[in-house]
């Protein structure tokens, strides 16, 4: 503590401080003095709590706050959030969050507190579609999505295809189909989506040829096929026949 220009200047600390008022006097009047005991008082202070800002679900933001007299500490008063190592840790959930700054104060300042209310919002996130890959009239085939929040649901957006309990039914033609993986997403995630292209082929297939059996020279024997695809037409490859209207007709020769 100091005086200067007869004022008191209150710098080094608290507590008891006599101050002594002094005259040497003059020609007509001896010295004297009094003395007077004063307590000095903490003093009040704020403490500077920096604005949270924007936070979302899953983050960890770092709470910075200061006051002239003591360490700052952090509360959550209510809401979803806690404190770790002086960062807030928005992983409970979505919502308002009131948190406190406060210090204890020292030897010079009184405690002090501020408080603040921010509010969670929901985070952004991903759909994960896995890869459909190459699928042919006639198939079924599992549709694989996964995402943080929310179930996954699919649909065709265009295109000869259909889903069905999760799968995609390729039943009703070929070529390009658009598919949507989607989630409505939940209480700490937004909704999302993904979109996949993919080209359905078309499907092999044998021809059921029945066996024509045994013909002999000069018979004429129906040809009998069938096939999941078309019409099934007929030729002779090599030998004495020929094939007229679906008939093997055996009039050029044996062998």
């Amino acid at each position: 503590m100091s005086i200067s220009g007869g004022q008191l200047k209150a710098l080094s600390g608290t507590g008891t401080v006599d101050i002594r008022a002094v005259t040497a006097g003059n020609d007509n009047y001896s010295g004297a003095d009094a003395v007077q005991t004063i307590t000095l008082a903490k003093a009040g202070q704020s403490v500077n709590f920096g604005s949270v800002g924007g936070v979302t679900f899953g983050q960890s933001v770092d709470l910075v706050g200061s006051a002239l007299g003591g360490a700052v500490n952090y509360e959550v008063v209510s809401g979803p959030a806690t404190v770790v190592d002086g960062k807030l840790v928005a992983t409970s959930g979505t919502g308002e969050v009131v948190i406190r700054a406060s210090t204890p104060g020292n030897e010079n300042y009184l405690g002090a507190d501020a408080v603040q209310t921010i509010t969670l919002a929901k985070a952004g996130q991903s759909v994960n579609f896995g890869s459909v890959g190459g699928v042919t009239f006639g198939q079924s085939v599992d549709l694989v999505g996964s995402a943080l929040g929310g179930a996954v649901n699919y649909e065709v957006v265009s295109g000869p295809a259909t889903v069905v309990d999760g799968k995609l039914v390729a039943i009703s033609g070929t070529g390009e189909v658009v598919i949507r993986a989607s989630t409505p997403g939940n209480e700490n995630y937004l909704g999302a989506d993904a979109v996949q292209t993919i080209s359905l082929a078309k499907a092999g297939q044998s021809v059921n040829f029945r066996s024509v059996g045994g013909v002999t020279f000069g018979q004429s024997v129906d040809l009998v096929g069938s096939a999941l695809g078309g019409a099934v037409n007929y030729e002779v490859v090599s030998g004495p026949a020929t094939v007229v209207d679906g008939k093997l007709v055996a009039t050029s020769g044996t062998g």
